[in-house]
């Protein structure tokens, strides 16, 4: 022989045999051929419907579409959706979803009974029992719900009138971090501000007031008469920390036998800058 083959091999032998058949002796020796190769252990072709060798796949995959989609309603992550590709709502989340918005219904609802409570207890000058109803109130409704904004604004009220500027600004600075056009809890902090002698934060307030709403003649006239104080107080302010700075230089000068007065800053008009001398 000039060419190796499988000691035994059935296919082989099979091959080798020259004999006559008729038509029946040929289906015969066919089938006695096919189980003669798996008897060998050569493996069969697996059809259309059966499992891969490993058992987790199905020959051709899942059913498509004429446009080559798949047939699932399913996305990766076991969502369903609809036939837009929109999540589907299932009844259990739409009652949930009822039963939260039916809750912010009902609490909303007790808010505006301790508001109710408030206001009473403020216009008949209690303004301690109205904070803690306004409290209530504010502990009541989510955190970004916009009726918050009003019952802080009424608490900063309350608390403007205890001289507690402080807890003033920072119910008005809440509030505004809802509703940032509410006036009133501008105006009110403004006059905290005023009070701890922050007159540069208090303009601020005030300016923004005058230009949300021009016809604001009290937020005008107290901006009018805030403007020069708060100017003289930064020009204040600008000359005690010169004289710190000052302080701090000749105390290290003084080391060298030397002191700021012997440094003299010179203007240029023409161009506004400073050149510095030294005099002895």
């Amino acid at each position: 022989e000039d060419f190796d083959e499988p000691p035994n091999d059935p296919a082989t032998t099979l091959q080798r045999e020259k004999v006559s058949l008729n038509e029946e002796d040929f289906e015969d020796a066919r089938s006695d051929l096919s189980d003669s190769l798996v008897s060998a252990g050569e493996p069969h072709e697996a059809t259309a419907e059966e499992p891969s060798s490993h058992g987790t796949q199905v020959v051709g995959g899942p059913a498509e579409n004429q446009d080559g989609s798949s047939s699932k309603n399913n996305t990766g992550d076991g969502e369903k959706l609809n036939c837009a590709g929109s999540k589907v709502s299932t009844g259990e989340e739409q009652q949930q979803s009822k039963e939260d918005g039916r809750l912010d219904e009902e609490r909303v609802g007790e808010a505006e009974a301790f508001k109710a409570e408030g206001n009473q207890l403020y216009s008949s000058g209690q303004f301690e029992e109205a904070e803690e109803k306004y409290t209530c109130a504010v502990n009541t409704v989510p955190s970004e719900h916009p009726h918050r904004a009003i019952y802080l604004a009424n608490r900063a009220a309350c608390r403007l009138q205890a001289e507690q500027y402080d807890l003033v600004i920072e119910d008005c600075t809440e509030c505004l971090e809802i509703n940032p056009t509410y006036t009133k809890a501008l105006l009110r902090r403004a006059q905290a501000y005023e009070k701890t002698d922050k007159l540069e934060y208090a303009c601020e307030d005030l300016q923004k007031v005058v230009e949300m709403d021009p016809s604001n003649l009290a937020a005008a006239k107290s901006h009018a008469r805030l403007e020069p104080l708060m100017k003289e107080q930064r020009d204040k302010m600008k000359d005690e920390m010169i004289g710190k700075l000052k302080d701090l230089g000749n105390s290290l000068l003084g080391n060298f036998g030397l002191s700021l007065d012997n440094f003299q800053a010179k203007q240029d008009p023409s161009t506004g800058s400073y050149s510095i001398n030294f005099q002895q």
